[in-house]
């Protein structure tokens, strides 16, 4: 897994590129990620299963979270996770199409796929393989571990 606990933006820049997800430990500070997961929690607690196999039916997810992103917002300000999505897109970008997901246990992977098909992502996260031999489609999204 590609993981970076307290070092250089490089180092989550290239296992950003090379794995094409990063998860970032240490992030919040132990208050903040509480706070981010109880909200993410009460969030959850009204979202229904998902009703198709697309999606996933142990799937749970929550759309338009930045009318209601209340304690994650540090997640989204964060300086480095700026940095990453600056690097992997360009300075110029928005979240436009934020969601929670809850993937359960019994939930099969997801088909690669484009969220947003018609944004015109550099072509870098078109559909290339990583070298683990991963495709990936679309940017990664934040991980809260």
């Amino acid at each position: 897994m590609a993981e970076i606990g307290d070092t250089e933006s490089g180092s989550a820049l290239a296992a950003l590129q090379d794995h094409g997800f990063v998860v970032l430990r240490a992030l919040l500070s132990d208050a903040e990620l509480a706070a981010a997961r109880d909200h993410a929690d009460d969030l959850l607690r009204g979202a229904d299963w998902s009703d198709n196999g697309f999606d996933g039916r142990r799937t749970r997810r929550v759309y338009s979270l930045l009318k209601r992103v209340g304690s994650l917002e540090p997640l989204l300000l964060h300086p480095e996770v700026h940095h990453l999505v600056t690097a992997c897109l360009g300075e110029v970008y928005q979240f436009g199409m934020l969601f929670l997901s809850a993937v359960d246990p019994g939930q099969g992977a997801q088909q690669l796929h484009f969220d947003a098909g018609s944004t015109p992502f550099p072509g870098r996260w078109r559909r290339r393989s990583t070298s683990s031999g991963r495709s990936t489609t679309s940017p990664p999204a934040t991980v809260l571990p």
